[in-house]
């Protein structure tokens, strides 16, 4: 692969950000009182749903539209999984292949989590489609089965933006700021995951660690769609040591 081709691909980066960032838009946002574990998203409430009684509770909120909701979101987050496996995706490897030699392996490692992910939120997705079929009778082991899903997603893509903040954290300008994002990503929402483990309720750590990650994907954006070369510039590596790859 050459020089020119190599910007092409960090820009295309850039761009799977911006249409990541339109579709997260458009899968909307919802908001409850009537939610157990205090939490006030229905899509969260059910993901990490504590018992079969919360889920019953969950698909009674708002005299049934939490449940039309999370319905809805479910489908559109097919959609939205293949596309931030794709984006960020595409980032771990654009970095595997510019970073030095030595570093390589945090790029292909963030790739795997990633990908990891992916495949826990498809799983998440069809439990929580069973758990919303139902008008009531919800069990435990339904519920657990969801939620132990939803937290090793949670996890995985928090290990991914912990990677990926490590490769860009050492770079300067924009993309110490974006790894910098990325790892209060990681380090939030990780802390997020332990205390949920320790007492299953809303933490503030979720809603705040997908602001994070938010910001970073919007920076990526900017940088790698508008400038791909700066981005370059950054790796000395490259573009010496790429054609040994």
């Amino acid at each position: 692969m050459k020089a020119p081709d190599v910007k092409i691909t960090v820009r295309l980066v850039g761009i799977l950000a911006i249409l990541f960032l339109l579709y997260s838009v458009w899968m909307g946002k919802m908001r409850s009182a009537e939610l157990p574990g205090g939490y006030e998203s229905p899509v969260l409430a059910l993901e990490l749903v504590k018992s079969g009684a919360d889920i019953d509770l969950i698909n009674k909120a708002d005299g049934g539209r939490a449940r039309a909701f999370i319905r809805s979101n479910v489908y559109k987050d097919f959609g939205l999984a293949f596309l931030y496996v794709l984006t960020f995706g595409s980032l771990s490897l654009v970095l595997a292949r510019i970073t030095s030699p030595k570093s390589k392996w945090i790029g292909w490692t963030a790739t795997i989590f990633i990908v990891l992910a992916g495949f826990l939120d498809l799983l998440e997705n069809s439990r929580m489609q069973e758990a919303i079929a139902l008008t009531q009778g919800a069990t435990d082991s339904l519920a657990q089965a969801i939620r132990y899903s939803s937290l090793a997603k949670w996890t995985a893509l928090y290990l991914f933006a912990l990677f990926v903040g490590v490769v860009l954290f050492t770079r300067s300008g924009w993309l110490l700021g974006i790894g910098l994002c990325f790892l209060a990503t990681a380090v939030i929402g990780l802390s997020g995951v332990i205390f949920n483990l320790l007492d299953p309720r809303f933490y503030w750590m979720f809603p705040t660690s997908l602001l994070t990650i938010g910001l970073a994907t919007f920076l990526t954006a900017l940088q790698f769609t508008l400038v791909p070369s700066e981005v370059l510039d950054q790796f000395p590596a490259y573009p010496r040591d790429f054609d040994q790859l």
